[in-house]
């Protein structure tokens, strides 16, 4: 969906939210939360007549031949999309960068009735609201469902959503990219392109320190890569975005779900501890964690979160992979060997990476491999249904090829597909 604009929510919470598509695709689309059965229903219309067309429930993006189609190719665990949900949210109006009045002006908006009405909190509101109490309502029913035995959903499609990446966020630095160039500013970058921040601290495990770069070195790892702003037609500009480096992170949904999975038993704190820490230091698009995904689709739920989160720990630690020094396998069987006392081996590991982390963000080899990286992980995200416009992330002179970070904070070539 390239537009998405709340168009109701009264007191009683039944929301109802309506998108647009592209101009040329000639589609509108309807979200409408189903009091009966749960989850949200989705309309479009028919291009070229006024028909309206029953397109499917979120519960049809979960399982069976309905997934990743129709509503379900963007929408693919069934939620209400929103794609920023940290500040300073680089796409939305906000008191960290406002819409200037000039801008509607220019198109003749400034007295459309809806102008006159723009709630003045912008992207927050929007995010604690709208899209936050979406996610979490959603995802309730979910959990619900499938503890009461009503879903054709196990809490597999859930850890699904773990190891695989079947959406994004978008996050960025608060420093703005026209100030990340200058001398003497330190330019933050966000915790969670590095590790899987929100999930580990569930668990239990240890954060990331805040991570920032000098603004010379920021400003060489542009130039080396030559980053710039580009359309489909002719507008070019050197250098970064809005705010400075805006990148994928998992998405706040992912963070819901399990969340909601370990609160409700559905899962165990040891089981998704030691599926983040394969592959620990690429929290999204990782084909080393992915690769886990078939022994986990192989795992009957019987009810039991505890039973059936063992019975996955040692699918995939008993498998035969597991036997290669080297496979995704073997990693989680040295995880899970640790017990339920993984906590202090996993914080140790983590923190050596961190530190790591620091080391080779101060030089100007560090930075621009860690841009590379950036670059590789969103020519992923563009490859994706939600990915609107060619000016959503900056360019580099040269398509990135697929990277991947090392627990040594090295950036080297990704593995192949190994699912």
């Amino acid at each position: 969906m390239n537009t998405l604009l709340l168009a109701a929510l009264p007191t009683a919470a039944r929301p109802t939210i309506p998108s647009t598509t592209a101009d040329h695709q000639g589609m509108v689309e309807v979200m409408a939360w189903d009091d009966l059965r749960g989850g949200f229903n989705f309309y479009r219309t028919m291009p070229g007549t006024t028909a309206w067309v029953f397109a499917g429930n979120s519960r049809h993006a979960l399982v069976g031949a309905s997934r990743n189609h129709g509503p379900f190719e963007s929408h693919r665990n069934g939620h209400f999309l929103f794609k920023e949900f940290k500040s300073p949210w680089v796409h939305w109006h906000s008191p960290f960068a406002t819409v200037r009045s000039s801008v509607l002006a220019a198109q003749g908006l400034e007295n459309h009735p809806w102008v006159a009405r723009l709630e003045p909190g912008g992207a927050y509101t929007l995010e604690e609201r709208a899209a936050r109490p979406l996610i979490r309502r959603w995802t309730r029913t979910r959990v619900e469902q499938i503890l009461a035995g009503q879903s054709e959903e196990t809490p597999g499609r859930m850890l699904e959503q773990l190891v695989d990446t079947l959406t994004v966020n978008l996050v960025s630095s608060f420093t703005r990219g026209a100030d990340a160039v200058r001398p003497a500013v330190q330019v933050d970058l966000p915790g969670t392109f590095f590790v899987d921040a929100d999930l580990l601290e569930q668990v239990g495990l240890v954060r990331p320190p805040a991570l920032a770069v000098d603004a010379p070195l920021y400003a060489g790892s542009l130039t080396a890569n030559g980053v710039h702003l580009a359309d489909e037609d002719s507008f070019r500009q050197a250098g970064d975005t809005h705010f400075a480096f805006v990148v994928p992170e998992r998405a706040n949904e992912d963070v819901v779900t399990i969340g909601q999975a370990l609160e409700a038993g559905l899962l165990t704190r040891r089981l998704v501890a030691c599926l983040l820490m394969v592959d620990f230091p690429n929290p999204v698009f990782s084909n080393r964690r992915r690769a886990l995904l078939v022994h986990i689709s192989r795992v009957p739920f019987d009810g039991s979160g505890e039973t059936y989160s063992t019975a996955v720990g040692q699918a995939i630690a008993t498998s035969p992979n597991a036997t290669s020094d080297d496979s995704p396998e073997a990693e989680f069987a040295r995880w899970w060997q640790l017990g339920d006392d993984f906590a202090p081996t996993m914080d140790q590991a983590l923190s050596e990476y961190y530190s790591a982390l620091q080391g080779a963000l101060a030089g100007q080899d560090g930075v621009t491999a860690v841009f590379r990286l950036a670059d590789a992980r969103r020519e992923h995200v563009k490859t994706m249904p939600i990915a609107e416009s060619a000016l959503l992330f900056p360019t580099p002179a040269q398509a990135a090829m697929p990277l991947r970070m090392t627990p040594q904070a090295e950036v080297v070539p990704e593995e192949e597909d190994l699912s």
